[in-house]
């Protein structure tokens, strides 16, 4: 009886460990999946701030972060009091998106509604000059929710100057059409994400545009 007992006891232990050991192996892959897409995620975030870097230098010509881009720096976005920092993509496709906020230049502006989904444009005194960003909520313009009337932020052009900002609007908006109409005739810029912040459902019909004036520009 004894020696019967013990058979089952040892056969349930190797079942135990043979499940302990399926799960161990899954933590290890999932683990390595995590870590692979962080360091992903980080290379591409140094590739494009070297881009950004090459514009610079370079007078403010093209430099993709890597070769089979579809996208390039063409800005960058801080704001200061809330530690944001962030080098801004041309256009706002999926790829952009994926890796910063995107803006669309002035030069590539067709009519003064635009389609939320797919692009942001805004006419400005210089025809190269980014003043429509849009970003993810839950990313890159999480930062959003966190700014006020009369906060300050700046983008440095390709031309390496920079040029600052001040809040005047915080405004939730259901575009028309899936577009959302820009004011081509004052000097602004504006961020655009989707609203809620922490809605889990997407996409969503809502969006969180803020208007910015500029308000001087410093070396």
């Amino acid at each position: 009886m004894s020696k019967h007992v013990f058979t089952q006891v040892s056969q349930s232990d190797h079942v135990k460990y043979a499940v302990l050991a399926v799960i161990f192996s899954a933590s290890l892959i999932n683990l390595s999946k995590a870590i692979w897409i962080d360091a992903k995620a980080y290379l591409a975030q140094q590739l494009i701030a070297s881009a950004w870097e090459e514009t610079l230098e370079s007078g403010g010509n093209v430099h993709k972060p890597w070769s089979w881009s579809d996208t390039w720096p063409i800005a960058r976005l801080q704001v200061p009091h809330l530690n944001v920092d962030w080098i801004v993509l041309e256009g706002t496709s999926g790829q952009a998106l994926a890796f910063g906020p995107g803006g669309i230049t002035t030069n590539k502006i067709s009519n003064k509604s635009m389609a939320p989904t797919h692009s942001y444009h805004f006419a400005g005194a210089n025809i190269n000059e980014t003043r429509v960003i849009a970003g993810h909520k839950d990313t890159h313009f999480s930062f959003l929710e966190d700014l006020k009337h009369s906060d300050v932020l700046q983008i440095q052009t390709k031309d390496g100057a920079w040029h600052k900002y001040t809040v005047t609007k915080l405004e939730i908006t259901e575009p028309i059409d899936q577009k959302i109409s820009i004011n081509t005739s004052v000097n602004e810029l504006t961020l655009v994400t989707c609203y809620p912040f922490q809605a889990t459902v997407t996409p969503s019909k809502l969006r969180y545009v803020v208007t910015l004036k500029k308000i001087s520009n410093h070396a």
